[in-house]
């Protein structure tokens, strides 16, 4: 079954089960609204009465004509789309995407957060070649590393 938020118009697929019996609140993972989905209802086919046998083989037949039949499509007509399929059982219900350049904000936001990175590295190496001095007396064993790297 297809519900869709009123407030902004996320859809999602939820089984039919799920919202059967109790009218229960829902929540819009995308904007946080919480409603009651209106179930949609379709109305019972009514099976025809049953007819005894006998009332059938005695009862005056009307002859009945076939409609037309539709012609086959030729090779040039596009054949119709098949239905769009529900998610599977166990996929995690999402609202279909409307923002195409949330990929794109993420990768910038994770090369910014790289970059970041990499300052407060080069900016701590360089604090320690500075003050190189200060940090031989206030810890001995850098004086190796200084004197491995040759700025002592």
């Amino acid at each position: 079954m297809r519900i869709v938020c009123p407030s902004c118009q996320a859809a999602y697929e939820v089984p039919e089960k799920m919202l059967t019996g109790t009218p229960r609140k829902v929540r819009c993972a995308r904007c946080g609204n919480n409603w009651v989905p209106e179930l949609t209802v379709s109305p019972i086919e009514v099976a025809p009465p049953m007819v005894a046998p006998e009332a059938v083989m005695h009862a005056a037949v009307p002859e009945q004509t076939m409609p037309p039949a539709e012609p086959a499509p030729t090779p040039k007509q596009a054949l119709p789309e098949p239905p769009a399929m529900g998610p599977r059982v166990g996929e995690k219900l999402t609202p279909e995407p409307d923002d195409r350049q949330a990929g794109h904000r993420t990768a910038r936001l994770a090369g910014l957060g790289w970059a970041a990175s990499i300052a407060v590295l080069a900016g701590a190496g360089w604090a320690a070649v500075f003050f190189r001095a200060d940090v031989m007396a206030v810890w001995a064993p850098s004086r190796r590393l200084f004197d491995l790297l040759g700025l002592r």
